[in-house]
């Protein structure tokens, strides 16, 4: 090939030395090696899916979700298992009772008189039309014997809106934990309020509440600090069209919401830099931030990633390292799952030391080039951060909690696209880290956002939620 990637004649090759054609050879052998590399890339890139990268499940195609490895059949039947705990129906004290008697003998038909001392009850549990409660204060002006003329002021804990705590908690309740769109919850309160509420009305409603949540949307964030376990995890996010990022820190029983203008380490620096425990993360390049001694990486994403792996081969004997990535990673998941309670056995342990070394010696015998290579090389760089778990037995080996808390953003995101203002960004970040602590302490929602609407209009303190 001549200087400017134009083919060669073969007269010119007559004329290159030795030392030129070794050195034409090599170049041409490096550029099919290239190119080979990027062949497999391009074909790699077209097998993915959510099993082997970051992409969501819902985002494979029809033809991809039929490939998904289909669950062995169970040999148990279908249904709650022997000696499972049944949900029966719990009555509830009754507003009515309806006394049903039989006016006659089924069997001689002659007619039947007095009481069951232990009828068979039979309870019906229904919602009555809705009829909201419509109040008139009365306002009355009245004059005073030295002429002038005194109104009457509203009693303590009415509002000055037309609509009272239960509405407008009912209108967040379904925005914030059922992420109804605007309009979906506007035209749900004209069908149980039936009346017209203005969009304006309810945004008024949003921007209060979140100024009013902002000091417990601190305290969990000084919660989350404190905690010895701290999943962490971010998404995309937008304000008036503008990319954001919604990141998330929390554990089973908090949830800390913060939409920031960048992904990088400045953000999850300013999320982290005060949390005292163990952090669970993905291997986004942001949170190397974080002590290598206090981080745990997930094992989902590493699993797809050594799905990535399939068919390049490592050591003398050529094996396929992904498959033999992926084995191993199945059989840790099985031993521990098999002894979730005594793996510190030094049997057990023995075995987990094995596959730990086992999976290193794969990575560092396996064959890549430039990228591939340089991938790989990070994850044994940071290798002993996926094995955190075993001095601290509370972490778990996924970043799972974090994934299924930032779920429910994910998906108002689609509904909603995001915020238009900073208020509704304060709103959104509020709402998200109190509906979602609620919900993980088994606390009910609506009820508590209800009290906050009280309070504010008492001009009391708001309740508190940890």
């Amino acid at each position: 090939m001549g200087d400017d990637g134009g083919a060669m004649s073969d007269a010119t090759y007559s004329l290159l030395s030795h030392q030129e054609l070794v050195t034409l050879l090599q170049r041409l052998t490096d550029e099919l090696a290239r190119l080979r590399d990027e062949h497999n890339d391009l074909l790699r890139r077209l097998e993915q899916s959510s099993l082997n990268s970051n992409t969501p499940p819902s985002a494979d195609p029809p033809h991809k979700r039929t490939q998904r490895p289909k669950r062995p059949r169970s040999s148990k039947n279908q249904g709650a298992q022997p000696g499972h705990k049944g949900h029966r129906f719990v009555p509830l004290t009754p507003d009515k009772i309806v006394d049903v008697l039989p006016p006659s003998c089924h069997c001689c038909n002659a007619p039947l008189k007095g009481q069951d001392p232990a009828p068979h009850t039979h309870q019906v549990i229904d919602i009555p039309p809705f009829k909201p409660e419509v109040i008139d204060y009365k306002l009355h002006r009245l004059t005073c014997a030295c002429g002038a003329q005194t109104k009457a002021s509203l009693p303590v804990g009415v509002p000055r809106q037309h609509f009272g705590p239960r509405v407008r908690a009912l209108y967040i309740y379904m925005v914030a934990n059922f992420r109804m769109s605007r309009r979906q919850a506007q035209e749900m309160l004209h069908t149980v309020v039936g009346t017209h509420i203005s969009l304006g009305t309810l945004n008024e409603s949003e921007g209060q509440i979140s100024e009013c949540l902002t000091s417990t949307h601190d305290q969990i964030k000084e919660k989350i600090n404190q905690s010895d376990l701290i999943h962490v995890d971010e998404t995309g996010w937008y304000k008036n069209g503008e990319l954001y990022w919604l990141w998330y820190a929390g554990n089973e029983n908090l949830s800390y919401f913060k939409i920031e203008k960048s992904r990088g380490q400045g953000s999850a620096f300013s999320i982290l830099k005060q949390t005292q425990g163990i952090k669970v993360t993905d291997r986004f390049p942001a949170y190397t931030i974080i002590n290598p001694e206090e981080r745990q990486l997930c094992w989902a994403h590493l699993k797809r990633d050594f799905a990535k792996l399939e068919g390049i081969k490592y050591g003398v004997e050529k094996k396929d390292s992904g498959k033999e990535l992926l084995e191993l990673t199945q059989n840790l998941f099985k031993l521990l799952s098999e002894h979730e309670n005594g793996w510190k056995q030094q049997e057990i342990q023995e075995k987990i030391l094995n596959i730990k070394g086992t999976i290193r010696f794969i990575l560092c015998q396996t064959e890549g080039r430039d990228k591939k290579r340089s991938w790989i090389n990070r994850i044994i760089n940071e290798y002993d951060q996926f094995w955190t778990w075993m001095d601290h037995p509370h972490v778990p080996l996924t970043n799972n909690e974090a994934e299924r808390s930032l779920r429910h953003g994910v998906i108002l995101r689609k509904i909603t696209f995001g915020n238009k203002s900073d208020r509704g960004l304060d709103f959104t970040e509020a709402l998200l880290s109190v509906v979602q602590t609620l919900k993980k302490r088994g606390r009910p929602i609506l009820d508590y956002l209800e009290s906050v609407f009280e309070a504010m209009i008492r001009k009391q303190a708001i309740p508190q939620l940890l």
